[in-house]
């Protein structure tokens, strides 16, 4: 006889400090777990309801936003070597089978009705779960990371391994590294995403917290805060904060589809800082902000050429008191040396493998698409291309070599390249970040060296 298949999602309100149930899913039909499924609201009214999560519905499709609880392309991975026919599975029966479990902001809740007993996964799925890890100790950290078995022990999201560290106060960061069997420069590329995070904070982009570690071998790993995470709890016997509830978050990739499916004129297939500018608008709760927030990313992209700008890399991360979504800080910037085309073009003008030159005319598009007053434009160009001239600085700060230095160089774009009016170089308002930078104290420099 089939299993009588239901799933509740629920999601924290800070409100009342517990999980509510927002949503059920369930086949239409029992005997065909991977047909079509009806998706029904719980709690009319909620935010929530604004982002379309909540939408009844009747498709093979799971909605966006609960799409994306599903594995990362990683996990995905180690399902397939455990031998679990993943692939072959609808998104439904995907998120049943991994069985009840808080998942960042939300808590699934899978049960065989029938038995009326919640599904707690199949033996090989809660293997894998456990393989999970969390070091309380840079030395923990560094023996996981120098062992050539680490991949086995990382978190489930994303395309690549990682590890979650927590700090002696319970501050949680996201821990990555690249094998020294990449080459000399392996470490060069963990200390150089460090360097660029220190250059947006200098330009005055919105980015994670980080900092280096540097292993015994040279091996270089990233510890990026989690800014997605409520305050740790510590539970009584236990020395690990416990961090299951997560603000909520949405990617621009489930943005674009939502916003798609409720009739705005968007292509979520070909991502576009002009679709994106569209969801902060539909979704965001102080667009003006994070429209300005957004035209600085693009710019500082452009500068330093990080082509992996795609539509998961943007987010809008609700706000602590549940009012609502803003564009949250900055992650996963890093430059490319091979100048492959950009993941998302700059504006419907440019396209995405074309030579960019901070002009007239450049500005004129870029204000009319970020909704921007031209001045504006003209001066968040005019400070993040100050500082990405004085990048050395922040190479050092960031412990590179000269090798690593070199290497790297080639994928940074100096003022004498961009601006096409070399006397706009000579203009207030560029001098005025260059002096800026120039004057910051040697005290002020050291004090961005990584540990």
């Amino acid at each position: 006889m089939a299993k009588n298949r239901f799933i509740t999602v629920l999601k924290w309100d800070n409100a009342s400090r517990a999980f509510i149930p927002v949503v059920q899913i369930q086949p239409l039909e029992q005997a065909f777990p991977n047909g079509p499924i009806r998706v029904e609201p719980v709690r009319l009214g909620h935010s929530l309801n604004k982002t379309g999560l909540v939408k009844s519905t009747t498709n093979k499709r799971l909605p966006p936003r609960i799409a994306d609880l599903l594995p990362g392309q990683f996990a995905e991975k180690l399902l397939e070597a455990a031998d679990i026919n993943w692939s072959g599975l609808s998104e439904f029966m995907k998120l049943y089978e991994l069985g009840s479990r808080n998942m960042g902001a939300y808590q699934i809740v899978a049960i065989d009705r029938d038995s009326n007993q919640p599904i707690v996964g199949t033996e090989k799925l809660e293997g894998l779960f456990q393989k999970l890890h969390v070091a309380l100790s840079l030395n923990e950290l560094e023996d996981i990371f120098t062992n050539d078995n680490f991949y086995s022990l990382t978190a489930t999201t994303g395309s690549q391994p990682k590890i979650e560290y927590q700090d002696e106060v319970g501050n949680r960061y996201v821990a990555k590294t690249v094998k020294p069997s990449y080459g000399n420069l392996a470490a060069g590329h963990v200390k150089v995403e460090h360097a660029l995070n220190l250059m947006q904070k200098a330009a005055g982009i919105s980015t994670a917290e980080s900092k280096l570690h540097i292993c015994k071998n040279g091996q270089a790993i990233l510890l990026s805060q989690r800014f997605n995470l409520e305050e740790p709890i510590f539970q009584k016997g236990s020395n690990i904060a416990d961090h299951n509830v997560k603000q909520d978050s949405i990617s621009f990739k489930t943005m674009s589809a939502i916003a798609y499916s409720e009739g705005h004129q968007l292509n979520p297939a070909k991502g576009s800082y002009t679709d994106l500018i569209a969801c902060i608008k539909l979704y965001s709760s102080d667009p003006e902000n994070d429209k300005r927030e957004l035209l600085k990313r693009a710019l500082f992209n452009v500068v330093v050429n990080n082509t992996d700008n795609h539509d998961r890399n943007f987010e809008l991360l609700e706000n602590k008191d549940g009012t609502g979504f803003r564009l949250s800080p900055n992650f996963d910037v890093t430059p490319d040396v091979g100048r492959a085309p950009f993941q998302i073009a700059i504006s419907k003008m440019h396209t995405s493998q074309q030579m960019i030159y901070f002009n007239e005319q450049f500005f004129d598009v870029i204000s009319k698409e970020f909704e921007v007053s031209k001045e504006e434009v003209k001066e968040y160009a005019a400070r993040i291309s100050a500082v990405v001239d004085n990048r050395l600085d922040f190479f050092k700060a960031s412990g590179m070599t000269d090798e690593e230095i070199n290497y790297f160089q080639p994928a940074f774009l100096s003022s004498d390249r961009l601006f096409q009016d070399k006397e706009y170089q000579n203009k207030p308002m560029f001098q005025q970040w260059t002096q800026f930078l120039s004057e910051s104290s040697p005290e002020k420099k050291n004090s961005l060296r990584p540990e």
